[in-house]
């Protein structure tokens, strides 16, 4: 049950003003962080500094509650790093970022040569004051379909109840100011920004209101608030399963052995709709037990999330042509393993609720659901609707809602395939943006920076900040990987009949990174 509510993220040299920031806020301790493992490529140096800024849960009450920001700052490479550091800010909504660190932090390893490099839990996250609801966390995968939504409604409200009133003081406008107060307590006069998926907005909120502080912003999978969560994710799920399913039409090998995947999803759907499966395999990663119903909204779940994933979405050929024909073993999998996923990522649900409910919902709240799309029988709409209804909301002021127009130089990073922030959103908030790019993988799925060449331009990208001489051709050189194929005795002689084999297997050959 979990899957589920979570489907619900050149070379540098010195070019500035040297200096080494100092605290200047009392309230920020930064020491030495022991617990965090340098792992990944070299170079890599020690140094690594964990600590809090206690900032006002109400910034009306200063004197009130407070919420302990966790920040992890990761120093440069060169001992007299310049001015302007990297900030880090995830998506979820939800994410910590300390937490997802010594994953992703050897990617900015080139802008960290002359940059601090800093991780900023947003409140209601990781540990500044996460917003947890242990009631929807505790649901397990083997609640049936008719026991989960009563489960999810009760522990919801046990939720908000909890939370109280507290819930108003953690949406976006909130973890923009956050973000500045911590800019100054660390005494950097600008910052550079990388975001990805909910963290843009956050970003894009931050820029508009500091814009001064901003030297450049890179905005992967860009989420405006105007995209107005999961209105528009059914259409853009099925629009990226769509595309998968044309690149095995294009291919013979892949058209043979696994014919369309949209109608047979459509159809597994259909089918599982009127009879659910039950199922239980040995799991991927700890070989125990691992039991579910399949349902037909699990099955649209699972290739939701899959298309999430460059690397899973090469699965999803085989997955659905074995679902097809009743054989639900790898889709488990696929299941399996986004669910641990998921939960290694720590989403803090009752700040994910938050701001769907407080940020996203009111747009569509009133609405017909029935005027949305569906994603092989899910309606992702209905489902938020109902959390919302249950969910406590505050208006958030009306220019929030209105599009960010800045001239901070600004990379937008979209990926073609991507189920959830498609290139369409990048272009939407390019238009308010008068010194940005844009800069589309055509194989690219839900975050781009982690594939191919995409990481070196970003470091060249804050290295200049210069947008107008950025050349980004080569990510629009990272093409779709191939899917995986089973070859039979009598697919092989299928396919040796195809004219055009051998030169079509040689293009297949060169997809994938640049």
């Amino acid at each position: 049950m979990r899957f589920t509510m979570i489907f619900l993220v050149c070379l540098i040299a010195g070019c500035g003003r040297s200096v080494v920031p100092e605290v200047h806020n009392p309230a920020l301790i930064l020491s030495e962080c022991p617990g965090f493992s340098e792992r990944g490529k070299p170079p890599l140096v020690s140094g690594a500094e964990c600590g809090s800024l206690a900032v006002a849960e109400n910034p009306r009450k200063p004197d009130g509650e407070v919420v302990p920001l966790s920040i992890l700052r990761l120093p440069a490479i060169h001992p007299a790093p310049l001015s302007d550091p990297l900030f880090i800010i995830v998506g979820g909504p939800g994410q910590s970022a300390v937490e997802l660190a010594e994953q992703i932090f050897h990617t900015f390893e080139e802008t960290r040569k002359y940059r601090d490099i800093v991780f900023l839990d947003q409140r209601g996250t990781g540990s500044s004051h996460p917003l947890e609801c242990e009631g929807l966390a505790a649901l397990g995968s083997k609640l049936t379909f008719s026991e989960q939504k009563p489960a999810i409604q009760n522990a919801l409200r046990n939720c908000a109840n909890q939370l109280g009133e507290r819930y108003q003081f953690y949406t976006t406008p909130y973890a923009a100011e956050d973000l500045e107060q911590v800019r100054q307590a660390l005494g950097y006069p600008t910052i550079n920004i990388w975001s990805v998926s909910y963290g843009t907005r956050v970003a894009l909120e931050y820029i508009r209101r500091y814009p001064q502080a901003v030297r450049t912003a890179v905005l992967d999978g860009v989420a405006p608030v105007a995209i107005a969560l999961p209105w528009s994710a059914e259409r853009d799920a099925f629009a990226s399963l769509q595309r998968v399913n044309q690149q095995c039409a294009d291919n013979t090998h892949c058209r043979l052995q696994y014919g369309d995947l949209v109608e047979q999803a459509q159809t597994v759907a259909v089918r599982l709709q009127q009879e659910p499966v039950n199922l239980t395999i040995k799991h991927p990663s700890t070989g125990l037990p691992y039991e579910l119903e399949i349902t037909h909204e699990l099955f649209a779940s699972a290739l939701r999330m899959a298309l999430y994933s460059r690397d899973l979405a090469r699965l999803l050929p085989l997955a659905i042509h074995h679902s097809s024909a009743g054989d639900f073993h790898l889709l488990a999998a696929l299941v399996a393993l986004a669910e641990q996923r998921s939960g290694l990522s720590g989403i803090s649900l009752g700040m994910h609720y938050t701001v769907l409910c407080n940020e996203d919902f009111p747009q569509y709240q009133a609405q017909n659901v029935q005027a949305s799309e569906q994603f092989l029988l899910l309606s992702a709409v209905q489902t938020t609707r109902e959390a919302c209804e249950i969910w406590p909301r505050q208006p958030l002021a009306p220019e929030y809602f209105t599009a960010v127009e800045s001239a901070v130089p600004t990379l937008l990073l979209s990926g073609a395939r991507d189920p959830v922030t498609p290139p369409v959103w990048g272009e939407q908030v390019r238009a308010g943006l008068s010194k940005a790019k844009h800069a589309v993988a055509p194989g690219g799925h839900h975050s781009i920076t982690f594939e191919g060449c995409t990481s070196r331009l970003i470091a060249q990208f804050i290295h200049t900040a210069d947008i107008d001489a950025l050349d980004i051709s080569c990510v629009e050189r990272i093409l779709p990987l191939s899917p995986y194929y089973e070859l039979h005795p009598e697919t092989l002689a299928d396919l040796a009949q195809q004219p055009g084999l051998e030169q079509q297997s040689d293009v297949e050959q060169k997809e994938g990174d640049d």
